[in-house]
């Protein structure tokens, strides 16, 4: 990484670590729930938290803390501009 850039780390909020903390960390899926047993109740639940909280944004519980902290900088440094990126947004 160039010398100039700086890297700012937040907080976040991730619905998925209330999974762990319900079923236990070696619960948790990967490949948002596809992984596991189609017939369980784990699975299905997976599901059910996956389309309830993670439609629109699965880490959208970072939004918040990256918004007050990138406020912070932008008003400390005295930036103009703002570029962001973020992967395509899709509507239902």
């Amino acid at each position: 990484m160039h010398p100039a850039i700086k890297v700012t780390k937040t907080r976040s909020f991730e619905i998925i670590n209330v999974f762990a903390r319900i079923f236990g960390k070696n619960k948790v899926p990967s490949a948002g729930f596809y992984n596991l047993d189609r017939k369980s109740f784990v699975h299905n639940l997976g599901l059910i938290i996956r389309s309830s909280f993670f439609h629109s944004d699965p880490r959208r519980g970072w939004n918040s803390y990256a918004f007050r902290k990138a406020s912070q900088i932008i008003r400390e440094e005295g930036i103009k501009t703002v570029i962001t990126s973020s992967p395509p947004i899709l509507r239902s």
